[in-house]
């Protein structure tokens, strides 16, 4: 297991979850209350894109499990794989104007 004071931004300080236990932002797989409860937390909190962005930039390293920004791992997956597909699909260049 490893510290997570080491990777823990400043803007963590101003986060609705703050004093949640971690827990509710790692649920069970089927567990659809405790989901729904993190995703609640989430939306009105006021460093929800800087925590989004964070989960974002953490999955460049490693794969990032939980919800983070009210957005769960499955749907984060989707995201960036649809991102990716945008940048690799960029049509080709039409010159000949």
């Amino acid at each position: 297991m490893f510290d997570m004071e080491l990777l823990r931004p400043q803007w963590f300080d101003f986060a609705n979850c703050h004093d949640e236990p971690v827990e509710t932002f790692f649920p069970e797989r089927g567990d659809n209350l405790t989901v729904k409860r993190a995703k609640q937390i989430c939306e009105e909190c006021v460093v929800k894109q800087e925590c989004y962005d964070y989960s974002i930039e953490l999955s460049e390293k490693f794969e990032t499990l939980g919800i983070w920004g009210g957005v769960s791992q499955k749907s984060r997956r989707a995201i960036l794989q649809e991102q990716n597909k945008s940048h690799r699909r960029q049509p080709y260049p039409d010159y000949s104007t």
